[in-house]
């Protein structure tokens, strides 16, 4: 039995019977447990997630308000979920997205068609959720995304990093304390849209569909293109140079990159400890100084 104690996949189990009898004797996998959630995969057609805090039942009710609202509203495919509430407990339940995460190792692999059509499909994701108005979105419960660090923050825990990367720091601030004095350009967006919240099918090349619009909300519109960066910047290149073609709205990459620099930062330099923080930063700031030297 993958991941979990038996006894606690055995009572989600019996949920999942209460609410579909007849998927009782289906194979079924654990896809994730954490202190938040667990999700099922059940007959592999099914995904069932069930919270395990009363913050994570809040974020659950949360993204099936969002899904509501966005699912009518763009052309990706995303999960529609239906919310049981059972003695209290809410679970939900979407039909699954066939696919895998898109990670910075399969991107590599894509040839050039390939990568343009991800980019166009991720350009119109962006479209069609920065289309809706905020007003639309604030109705079904949306708010402000979890805010970045100040440049203070940052400056009072910098004596944290290796002495090879204090000279990049100190540019990040001062880059971080001028893009705070500028005028926000707020949208509705998913602003977690990273390879591990992509169904890919590596076998064509093809994405499929998103999920996970749990911590979506309100923000600015350059920061909600900063999170491909993980999968690659070139990705995030192309991405915004068809969303700019389709709009007719000019992102600039230097503000993308930095709000992806901050958060390279700011998971370093926090109190959780997130494994290879110093390499995903020292690899981002090799990546700046490999950009600069070529503009």
């Amino acid at each position: 039995m993958p991941g979990g104690a038996p006894e606690d996949v055995a009572t989600l189990l019996a949920r999942v019977r209460q609410v579909a009898p007849e998927l009782a004797d289906a194979p079924y996998e654990v896809l994730g447990e954490g202190w938040d959630s667990v999700a099922l995969d059940v007959a592999g057609e099914w995904i069932f997630k069930f919270p395990r805090s009363a913050r994570a039942e809040a974020s659950l009710l949360r993204e099936v308000d969002f899904l509501k609202a966005i699912v009518p509203r763009v052309r990706m495919r995303l999960p529609e979920l239906v919310l049981h509430e059972r003695e209290g407990a809410p679970f939900s339940q979407h039909r699954k997205i066939p696919g895998t995460h898109l990670l910075a190792a399969d991107y590599q692999r894509l040839d050039e068609d390939q990568r343009n059509r991800l980019a166009r499909q991720l350009a119109d994701l962006h479209a069609d959720l920065h289309a809706i108005r905020v007003s639309v979105m604030e109705g079904a419960g949306a708010g402000p995304v979890e805010a970045f660090p100040s440049p203070d923050w940052i400056e009072e825990r910098i004596g944290q990093l290796p002495s090879r990367l204090m000279t990049y720091a100190r540019d990040i601030i001062e880059s971080w304390r001028e893009e705070l004095t500028c005028e926000e350009d707020l949208v509705f967006g998913q602003f977690d849209g990273h390879g591990w919240n992509m169904a890919f099918d590596h076998d064509v090349g093809v994405l499929n569909g998103v999920y996970d619009f749990a911590d979506a909300g309100i923000g600015e519109r350059h920061r909600d293109f900063s999170s491909t960066n993980w999968i690659d910047p070139d990705l995030t290149e192309r991405v915004i140079a068809h969303y700019g073609a389709q709009t007719g709205i000019a992102v600039d990459r230097r503000r993308v990159d930095l709000y992806t620099a901050v958060l390279r930062l700011w998971e370093h330099l926090g109190e959780d400890e997130i494994p290879s923080s110093l390499t995903s930063l020292e690899a981002w700031a090799e990546y700046e100084a490999s950009r600069a030297a070529d503009l």
